[in-house]
C-alpha cells in the first residue's frame, strides 16, 4: 500500500489510515487531481521563477529540528518559503546516542534526516513538480519573508555560501553548498551590486 505524511505534523502513515496515528489529525488524501496539474495555471505562470532552491538551512546548534527555507527568486521578489519541521533527525540522534553510542548517533541522526528530507519533498510537491516549476501557487501560505527586489539593496549581504537578509524588522541568514550558493548568486548579483 502507497504511504502518504500527515499535513499537520508530517508522520509517514498509510494512504488507507483515516487518522494520523501521531497527531489524530484527520488523513487527507490527495487526489491525482490535488498533486498532479498537467498544466500549471494563470496565476502559477505569473511566478514562475528565474531561480528556486530547496533545503536552505539555518545553522543552530541547538537539539530540535532545524528549520529548512525554499528560497525563490521571481520576476519581482525575493521570498523565503518556510518549510514545516520535522523531528527524525533530531530523534534519531537521541536514540543514537542512547544505544549505540556516538557511531550510533550519525547513523540515526542521518537516517532521521533522510526521513525528513523525504517529506519536505512530498510537501512542495503541492506547488513545485520536479522540474522546479511552479504548479500551484499554494506556498504563498508558507511565506517566511518576501523582499521585492527593488529593496535588496543594502538589505542583503552574500558571504561564502550564506546570504543574510534584514527586511522588515526580520534577519535570516541561510547557508547551502558552493554549487547552489553560486546559482542563486548569480540570479541576485544585479539587484545588489
Amino acid at each position: 500500500m502507497k504511504s502518504i505524511f500527515c499535513k499537520n505534523c508530517g508522520t509517514k502513515i498509510e494512504e488507507s489510515a483515516e487518522f494520523c496515528q501521531n497527531c489524530g489529525n484527520k488523513v487527507e488524501v490527495p487526489t491525482n487531481a490535488d498533486r498532479v496539474i498537467a498544466k500549471p495555471s494563470t496565476e502559477a505562470q505569473a511566478v514562475q521563477p528565474l531561480y528556486y532552491g530547496t533545503d536552505w538551512g539555518r545553522r543552530t546548534f541547538a537539539v530540535a529540528s532545524i528549520p529548512y527555507f525554499d528560497v525563490m527568486v521571481n520576476g519581482g521578489n525575493l521570498v523565503l518559503i518556510k518549510m514545516p519541521k520535522y523531528s527524525g533527525a533530531t530523534l534519531g540522534l537521541i536514540l543514537g546516542l542512547l544505544i549505540l553510542n556516538l557511531l550510533g548517533a550519525v547513523i540515526g541522526s542521518s537516517m532521521g534526516a533522510s526521513s525528513d528530507k523525504k517529506k519536505r519533498i512530498y510537501y512542495r510537491s503541492f506547488w513545485l513538480d520536479q522540474s522546479n516549476n511552479i504548479i500551484s501557487t499554494a506556498f504563498e501560505s508558507d511565506i517566511f519573508l518576501k523582499v521585492p527586489l527593488e529593496n535588496l539593496l543594502g538589505n542583503i549581504v552574500l558571504g561564502k555560501k550564506k546570504f543574510t537578509v534584514t527586511y522588515q524588522g526580520k534577519k535570516v541568514v541561510l547557508y547551502r553548498d558552493k554549487k547552489e550558493f553560486d546559482r542563486f548568486k548569480s540570479t541576485i548579483e544585479k539587484y545588489v551590486l
